[in-house]
């Protein structure tokens, strides 16, 4: 994909990053210093390397409750936030005597301190552990609501949220494709939707998956998790009045299955002080912070469903094959008008049956994705070369969205799908494109 240079941000170390948050003051004026947009660094900071964040916040809080310790530690080399604990303290002070230039003897103020501690590595796993997602800030943009006889919703399909990681840069390169997200929230923003429909595999969760592992995969969930919440927030905030509905997909599914597999102890573990209705520690729902951005979830797959009206059924689907053959097996399984994801193709068909009371017609489509379909996504036709490097492949895939025209109860709809090509869609008479560079594809 070709697109406007992006920015070259393996250039910077993490050390440069953090000598910039202290000589600045904060992040505000480290990205004065480095010469670098403020909401651009936070976000990629954020996505690609939430350890200096994290850093920055223990190192602040540690010095503020260490006192004068965190100046001996300073002294002596040692970060305050490498420290798990301080196991013991001993402060002498006395006086003693020197000798002045004159030679005569001068009695003065001495002290010392000892410190035992222990290292930061010692207090916890030396593995990260997964953890939900910051709050997220929800700035609601102001839009105004197109004028529709009828009600609209919005069908985000398959972003599949994730990553590889560069050994030995740290760098994470996407599963999703930013520019295809890009101009989802646009169109989001622009039609101000009543639904929006988010069809299942927010996330990939490569980590968890039954099939064999690539190193590149390493500790890339948490990274996941928070792109997952700040995806879902931009999408309350450009619709703030719209309901949002996230379905689980099977991929989605790969953590209550790792759990149940690997570590049933912790399969519904919630904090003891919480309600039994309250999402459980290691779900979707928990992760992403889905109560505090009135996201409703919509679980059980491949069973769940969410009825757009009384004659559009949404479900994240379980049906693959050659392309132009999925919507026709899902128009035999189901008898009911039907939108699916899973297979990220883009197809619709129509069937008309003959019954009693006269023709009933029935839709069974697939709405394609939001993921990269350049080979950046794992799957079985796609391959990584010597160095863990994806393989470029185009899949036969379509990114897209899929708007509905809708009544409530019973009654008609109409869908409409909007192709998106190297980050460019035509809605509604309307051209769209998306507001991030595409990223550098070698060919």
């Amino acid at each position: 994909m070709a697109g406007k240079p992006q920015q070259d941000w393996s250039k910077f170390t993490d050390q440069q990053f953090l000598d910039a948050h202290t000589e600045g003051g904060g992040w505000t004026g480290a990205a004065q210093i480095l010469g670098l947009k403020l909401a651009a660094m936070s976000s990629y900071l954020r996505a690609h390397r939430p350890h200096l964040i994290e850093a920055v916040k223990r190192g602040g809080a540690q010095d503020q409750s260490l006192g004068r310790i965190a100046e001996l530690l300073k002294n002596s080399g040692i970060d305050p936030a490498d420290i798990g604990r301080v196991e013991k303290v001993r402060l002498n002070e006395w006086q003693g005597l020197v000798k002045d230039d004159n030679g005569d003897a001068q009695v003065i103020d001495m002290s010392g301190a000892s410190v035992i501690l222990t290292p930061s590595w010692e207090t916890g796993p030396a593995w990260p552990v997964v953890q939900p997602a910051p709050p997220q800030v929800i700035r609601p943009l102001k839009a105004s609501k197109p004028s529709r006889a009828e009600k609209l919703a919005v069908i985000l399909p398959d972003p599949q949220i994730g990553y590889r990681r560069d050994d030995e840069t740290g760098e994470l390169d996407p599963f999703h494709d930013e520019q295809a997200i890009s101009l989802a929230m646009q169109v989001v923003r622009d039609l101000q939707p009543d639904k929006v429909v988010n069809i299942g595999d927010t996330l990939d969760l490569q980590e968890l998956s039954r099939f064999v592992p690539e190193a590149a995969f390493a500790r890339t969930t948490q990274p996941s998790v928070i792109y997952g919440a700040e995806y879902f927030a931009r999408q309350r905030a450009n619709a703030p009045d719209a309901e949002i509905v996230a379905m689980e997909g099977n991929h989605c599914l790969r953590i209550a299955t790792w759990v149940r597999s690997n570590a049933m102890w912790a399969f519904g573990l919630r904090p003891g002080q919480e309600p039994p209705s309250t999402w459980p520690m290691l779900t979707i729902p928990r992760l992403l912070g889905f109560d505090d951005l009135g996201v409703n979830y919509v679980e059980g797959y491949p069973a769940g469903a969410y009825w757009v009206n009384d004659r559009l059924k949404v479900v994240h689907g379980s049906k693959t094959g050659k392309r132009g053959t999925v919507a026709n097996k899902v128009a035999a399984d189901e008898q009911v008008s039907t939108l699916t994801g899973h297979t990220h193709g883009l197809e619709m068909v129509y069937h008309t049956v003959d019954t009693r009371t006269g023709p009933r017609t029935r839709l069974a489509g697939t709405c394609g994705c939001l993921c990269r379909i350049d080979g950046a996504v794992p799957s079985t036709k796609g391959g990584i070369d010597a160095f863990g490097r994806p393989v470029v492949h185009y899949e036969d895939w379509q990114q897209a969205v899929v708007l509905v025209s809708y009544r409530e109860g019973d009654a008609p709809f109409a869908v409409e799908p909007v192709l998106i090509h190297e980050g460019e869609a035509i809605v509604r008479g309307k051209h769209y494109t998306a507001s991030v560079p595409a990223l550098a594809v070698a060919a």
